[in-house]
């Protein structure tokens, strides 16, 4: 074989492997999905809880399906702007806030068994995840970000909250917050929030006990937990064009929400990113 044939060769070889390459690192979806749970609630209905990461631009989940006979929908999230993924952000389906409710049709799944799904984004590849189920009798269930101890099959499912909140009577210096929300120069947002009969606290370890006046916030985008927030300030990244509602709670060190008249603790504003 003469030379001028080998240097053809290995050249076509060369460009099929960065074709390659470049095919298989233009189909990366920005947004990962990891750490996907599935926890009975009863005979017919599963919730999922998982985390997401986005290294890509804003974005919004168009779509969630089963890939069988099941039926998948959200519970929690606004019901007109959508589940929005700010850019930059690490947001999850959780517990106390926007989550995957399945509804089983004949079947049946056990524990380490897995429930397949669909997740279709506005600008993202969409991903075909299998949310791995947990052993009900499992005392202790990753929720999203939260490690805690719950009865799921009891769990109430309205908007941001976990199990039972932690009710503080107005005669007991109840916990109070206010929120003012703004864009920056770089299309971030400024969450800046005022509280009152309460200190904001960052444990070493997990889980650490409740105490009264003591906790951190969880930061909500349209119902989307975004992160917890251990100080008065946090940022959300880059959002899509459109209204918005961010939100925060206060929770005990715990994560169970402080409730006052039964209602959490909280503050929310409507926002327009353009």
């Amino acid at each position: 074989m003469s030379n001028n044939r080998k240097i053809t060769i290995i050249a076509i070889l060369i460009l099929g492997a960065l074709a390659l390459f470049w095919s298989l690192n233009s189909a990366r979806s920005p947004i990962l999905v990891s750490n996907v749970k599935a926890v009975k609630m009863n005979e017919n209905m599963y919730s999922v809880y998982l985390n997401m990461s986005n290294a890509g631009d804003p974005d919004f989940i168009t779509e969630i399906k089963t890939t069988d006979q099941n039926n998948a929908f959200v519970m929690g999230a606004h019901p007109t702007y959508g589940i929005a993924i700010p850019k930059g952000s690490s947001p999850s389906f959780s517990s106390d806030g926007a989550h995957i409710m399945v509804n089983i049709d004949g079947t049946s799944y056990q524990p380490g068994e897995f429930i397949p799904l669909t997740i279709a984004f506005e600008n993202s590849k969409p991903q075909q995840i299998k949310a791995i189920v947990e052993d009900p009798n499992a005392r202790k269930m990753n929720m999203g970000d939260d490690a805690t101890e719950m009865d799921h099959s009891q769990m109430d499912h309205s908007m941001h909250q976990a199990g039972a909140g932690i009710e503080v009577g107005s005669d007991q210096n109840p916990p109070d917050i206010e929120m003012t929300v703004a864009q920056n120069d770089d299309d971030t947002w400024s969450v800046r929030i005022t509280t009152r009969n309460f200190d904001f606290f960052e444990p070493k370890t997990e889980p650490l006990a409740h105490q009264d006046g003591q906790g951190h916030g969880h930061l909500y985008l349209n119902g989307l937990k975004l992160q917890r927030m251990y100080s008065n300030q946090a940022i959300i990244g880059e959002l899509p064009d459109g209204k918005h509602v961010i939100s925060v709670t206060l929770n005990s060190n715990d994560h169970k929400a402080f409730t006052v008249g039964g209602e959490p603790v909280s503050a929310s504003a409507e926002i327009i990113a353009d």
